[in-house]
């Protein structure tokens, strides 16, 4: 039956690719995108997850335990609040259960009288993680939401760690990821049941180091972990050509943080927060934010930036002109990215 399938499935596909492929050729950089960067970097995930990433079960197994002592922990403090057991006894409920929106609710807004800006769809208050992460922090109980709430996203990555690990023939555990260049709208690769693309952290809410329960599959071998040092940041110098940027990253002691805090009169933490942001399209409200700054401020630091960086204001105008014309923009491999609400956008 498998083998049926799968021969249905190849058929399947290389009628797909005869149809789509006399329309590749019509645009050269698509035609060039799909032969030179997805086909091989398709056959690279093939190999990727065939093999798989050997693991420690003894190590998944025992983060999975700290974590349920952890999300034990937190909602015994949580349950012993007297506005909780306030909850518990209005909405007649034996115990108080943390992923209800209508108990938090009634905790929040009802026991402890917090005001949020965060609305539902039907115009009640959120309980949304984005929500409590707006209310006062100093409120004990919103912290301990917040808590179980990372905490047991945690504990959904090691649980999914735990069902997909598999026993291999060379007596070892595996973990099989599904990989996609195509998933992503922008062409990023990713990874799923589960996602390897993102281990968790060391945290103090973790005991576990995660990343140690990934080993080399050979004896006595070692894995190495490789990273571009400001990839983003690399990538938009090469696009826009703004002078300072593209000249310092020629000197490999070249520290762009650092340059831009002297240029700009800022901290160097304030610097890497505005060079990492524009990338993603920050304003001044997420930048006053993480800067810790008053929204007149970051918004003065946010014009002075763009005033020292017109290259890169030059190209990112360009970028939005093009959305509101086009509907789409390419990226610099001559992907497209449909976006066709972007012709409705304000000029500003």
């Amino acid at each position: 039956m498998l083998t049926h399938y799968n021969g249905q499935d190849a058929d399947a596909t290389l009628r797909l690719l005869k149809m789509f492929k006399s329309e590749l050729v019509k645009d050269i950089q698509l035609f060039n995108l799909y032969s030179s960067i997805v086909m091989p970097s398709t056959l690279l995930m093939a190999k990727f997850q065939h093999r798989g990433m050997c693991v420690n079960p003894t190590t998944i197994a025992d983060a999975v335990k700290s974590m349920e002592d952890k999300v034990q922990a937190v909602e015994n403090e949580l349950s012993a609040l007297p506005q909780v057991r306030n909850v518990n006894k209005k909405l007649k409920n034996d115990r108080f259960n943390s992923k209800s929106p209508k108990q938090v609710k009634e905790l929040l807004y009802g026991q402890f009288k917090l005001k949020t800006a965060h609305m539902t769809k039907t115009g009640q208050p959120s309980t949304s993680e984005d929500a409590l992460k707006s209310l006062p922090q100093d409120n004990r109980a919103v912290q301990l939401l917040l808590e179980v709430s990372e905490v047991k996203g945690l504990m959904n990555t090691l649980t999914q760690y735990q069902q997909h690990k598999r026993l291999n023939d060379d007596g070892k555990w595996y973990i099989h990821g599904s990989y996609d260049n195509a998933f992503v709208v922008t062409g990023r690769v990713s990874c799923r049941e589960p996602n390897l693309m993102a281990i968790p952290r060391p945290s103090p809410d973790l005991k576990v180091n995660v990343a140690s329960a990934f080993v080399s599959r050979f004896d006595g071998g070692k894995l190495l972990c490789p990273d571009y040092s400001q990839l983003e940041l690399r990538l938009l110098a090469e696009m826009t050509r703004e002078e300072s940027w593209f000249r310092g990253y020629q000197d490999p002691g070249f520290d762009l943080h650092q340059e831009t805090a002297e240029r700009s009169g800022i901290e160097r933490r304030e610097a890497k927060a505005i060079n990492f942001g524009v990338v993603y399209g920050i304003g001044a409200k997420k930048l006053a934010v993480q800067i810790d700054k008053p929204y007149l401020e970051a918004r003065d630091i946010l014009d002075n930036y763009w005033r020292l960086h017109p290259m890169i204001k030059d190209w990112f105008d360009d970028q939005h002109l093009e959305v509101r014309t086009e509907g789409q923009v390419r990226t610099i491999a001559g992907r497209i990215r449909r976006l066709p609400d972007g012709r409705d956008l304000p000029q500003d």
